[in-house]
């Protein structure tokens, strides 16, 4: 017998339901490992606690208060049970406002702002770079990892909410630990924990990353090519 996707869902919700969650939580224990949960709610947590998205909330949600409970009262549903769940559901359904009061308007900003840039000292050289996140506060931000002759850095794009540049002299990097299919944890002399970096290929990233360390700086780009290769690891393109 021939089920839709849509009658299915109208028969069992609940069990729809669980299952994309089961999904979203096997996919992220995979990429993240034991992180799995701090990875998923930190963001989210990071997310609801700024000022600009609570107000949108408080606004939403009032809205969808008001209008779920004056229309029940309306028809005659005035049981406690039934305005107490209205009430929750409106609550929910307010974060939904976040996204046009708060959402648009900081990407219409950030498109004005100019893009961090890490600068290169003199002397320094770029060994390595490509597309990752970097975990600050709770905030997973986008933007690129460099590998260069003297540090490992990350610059986020203009989209993230923190704009502030990481970086940590390769000397100071104590260790590094993958996690998952995606996490690196990069553990140095200037910080209490770890550094999570999220990004392809986290275990060829620190082969790499190691077989840099060990070099002293004035050998490191004539030695990124043998790292790279031992590493697996694309060669950068040359420069237009």
């Amino acid at each position: 017998m021939h089920l839709s996707l849509e009658t299915l869902f109208h028969d069992h919700p609940f069990a729809i339901i669980a299952l994309v969650i089961m999904m979203l939580m096997w996919t992220m224990r995979r990429a993240a490992g034991r992180l799995a949960p701090r990875a998923a709610l930190a963001p989210i947590v990071f997310l609801i606690s700024r000022w600009p998205v609570l107000l949108a909330w408080a606004i939403g949600a009032s809205g969808m208060c008001f209008l779920m409970l004056s229309q029940a009262i309306a028809h005659g549903h005035r049981a406690p049970s039934e305005l107490l769940m209205l009430t929750g559901i409106g609550l929910f359904s307010g974060l939904g406002a976040a996204v046009p009061l708060a959402g648009l308007p900081f990407f219409v900003a950030r498109s004005f702002t100019t893009p961090p840039k890490i600068a290169l000292e003199p002397g320094e050289a770029l060994l390595h770079e490509r597309v990752a996140n970097h975990f600050l506060g709770g905030e997973g931000r986008g933007g690129k990892l460099l590998v260069t002759t003297r540090r490992l850095a990350f610059q986020p794009h203009r989209f993230n909410v923190q704009l502030t540049t990481w970086s940590a002299p390769l000397e100071t990097i104590h260790a590094l630990a993958v996690e998952g299919d995606r996490f690196l944890l990069v553990t140095t002399a200037v910080a209490t924990k770890p550094d999570w970096i999220v990004t392809a290929r986290p275990d060829d990233l620190a082969v790499y990353l190691t077989a840099i360390q060990k070099r002293s700086e004035p050998e490191r780009l004539d030695a990124n090519g043998a790292a790279l290769d031992a590493a697996g690891l694309p060669h950068p393109r040359p420069r237009a």
